[in-house]
């Protein structure tokens, strides 16, 4: 997987990303980013990543978000 072992540093930029939503969910992000950089590298693709991202929003917003909203 090209970066190598510089995977850790896209979950950093990952977590910097999500800032405007605030400094907790920011770190979050960055724990997630760490896991899904962990499963790109170990797989040697992004697909796996892509997936549980997806699924990681998917029960954020159904569980999290559009509740509140109700």
């Amino acid at each position: 997987m090209p970066g190598g072992s510089l995977w850790w540093l896209t979950a950093v930029v990952f977590g910097l990303v999500h800032l405007p939503f605030g400094t907790e969910f920011a770190a979050v992000a960055t724990i997630a980013g760490l896991g899904h950089g962990w499963i790109a590298w170990k797989s040697g693709s992004l697909w796996p990543a892509i997936g549980l991202h997806w699924l990681v929003n998917l029960l954020h917003f159904s569980l999290f978000s559009y509740p509140m909203l109700a």
